[in-house]
Formats: structure tokens, sequence, C-alpha cells
């Protein structure tokens, strides 16, 4: 059986051996050639051959089964939709989906207008470099605390408390609007 699992429809085939006591037993199983066509949209006709010589199958979805393997073209045709061609198969079991495309109604060189869409990019430049900038003062004024808090364990006068808590605030508003820059530049990338 084929592996596919859709080979459910194909019925099975009973073959009823003989009471033998002979070691070997050659058994011939002659199976049928199944063939599911599909197509999207679906009722498109199924034809076997070319136009001239063509014969009408049925229509999508066909599930068919033949003695022989089909060995011509068959051609989907479908009101609306430009014709398809696909080669059967030769296997015993062969399913082919097909995906009409609808013919164009409206003629190639005449484009609908569309309002023009202004992509602000300057604004997705801007954020980044207000983040890059802000880390940056952040960064300056957190080694100016640290500097002076070092100072401060080393003489511990009690008059550079307010200078580092002042350097420390600023450090961290600084990295506040980095962080806001970031955030600004992430959400115009992701939704773009």
């Amino acid at each position: 059986m084929p592996p596919e699992g859709d080979t459910w429809a194909i019925p099975p085939r009973l073959i009823t051996l003989p009471d033998t006591t002979a070691d070997t037993l050659h058994v011939a199983a002659i199976f049928r050639y199944h063939y599911r066509i599909e197509s999207v949209p679906s009722g498109a006709r199924v034809f076997l051959g070319p136009p001239e010589h063509r014969h009408l199958l049925g229509e999508t979805p066909l599930l068919e089964a033949f003695d022989a393997p089909l060995r011509d073209t068959l051609y989907l045709v479908r009101s609306g939709y430009a014709p398809a061609t696909l080669w059967p198969g030769q296997d015993v079991w062969n399913r082919h989906r097909v995906l009409l495309q609808p013919l164009d109604v409206a003629t190639p060189d005449v484009q609908p207008w569309r309002p023009t869409v202004r992509r602000r990019h300057w604004i997705t430049y801007a954020a980044l470099g207000v983040a890059v900038a802000a880390t940056a003062v952040s960064i300056h004024y957190k080694f100016q605390a640290d500097r002076l808090y070092a100072r401060y364990e080393e003489t511990g006068d009690p008059a550079l408390r307010p200078r580092i808590r002042s350097l420390d605030l600023r450090a961290g508003i600084a990295l506040g609007v980095a962080q806001l820059g970031l955030g600004v530049a992430a959400f115009r990338l992701i939704f773009r």
C-alpha cells in the first residue's frame, strides 16, 4: 500500500490462496491505477489527451481507477481560470493538487491609484541616535559618581554624598532615555 494517508479510498484486493503443500507459491496480483485530482477552486473539468482528441474524465475532486496507467496529459479547465496541465503519473496511487490561476480581467498597463505611504525612517534613526547618546551620557555620569564615591570612602566627607546622589540620578535618567530610544526603534522595526 502506498504511504500516503488518504489511500483509504483504494479498495482492498482479496486473493484466495489455494491449499498447497509446495514450499513456494507464486501469486500474480493485478492492481488498478488510482488517480485523485484536486483543484483550487474545485469544479474544474478534467480531460485526458490533447484538446483536439480529449476525453472528459469528470470534475474535481476526481477519484478514478483504471486497469492501465494513464499515458497522456491531463487538462483541467474551469470558467474564469487559465487551463492547467499535468502528467498523471504511473504509480498505483497518484494524487495531484492544482492551483488554478484566475484570468486577469483588468488591463495590465493600468495600475490602480494608491496613495503613497511615506516611510519615516528618520524617526528610527533618531531614536537609535538618542539611545546611543543617552547611553554615553549615562556611562559618563556613572563613572563620575563612582569616582566621587571612592573619594567619599577614603575621606568620609559628608558633603560629597549629595553630589554622588545627583550624579547617580542623572545616570539613571540618561539610562531610562536610552532604553526608551531603543524601545521606539525596536517597535518601529518590528511593526514596519
